[in-house]
């Protein structure tokens, strides 16, 4: 209960050279309001560097079923991103009651919309990037 403990002297050094020490404090609520003003300041200036002349989306969209083809259901669509032609097709192969095929058919056109577009506008995009 009443152990002893024997703590050695400490070494006492002396430094033999001048040494500055300086004061870091945390940001404080004004360094930090002032910072995001400038990173603000300094995204908006980026956002205005970048040319957006030229860039134009038009397109058509076609549905249509095939009774050739067990009354399949198919969608197309044709569009133009600057200037050139670029098409998506998707199907849905049975007509559902309450319309769920519409349904179906727009998202699966979508995806391949989305695909056909990520393709062609990132592609370009990728291209002169550094990796």
């Amino acid at each position: 209960m009443f152990d002893t403990y024997i703590t050695p002297r400490p070494r006492t050094e002396y430094v033999t050279r001048q040494v500055n020490v300086t004061e870091q404090r945390a940001p404080t609520d004004e360094s930090v309001k002032l910072l995001r003003e400038m990173e603000q300041a300094a995204d908006a200036k980026r956002i205005a560097a970048m040319k957006l002349e030229g860039n134009a989306f038009k397109g058509h969209l076609e549905v249509w079923q095939e009774p050739s083809q067990n009354y399949m259901i198919f969608a197309a669509a044709v569009f133009d991103i600057n200037g050139k032609r670029c098409t998506a097709k998707a199907s849905v192969d049975e007509v559902k009651p309450d319309g769920w095929h519409k349904i179906e058919l727009m998202q699966a056109l979508h995806a391949e919309i989305a695909k056909v577009v990520a393709a062609e506008v990132l592609g370009d995009c990728m291209k002169g990037l550094r990796w």
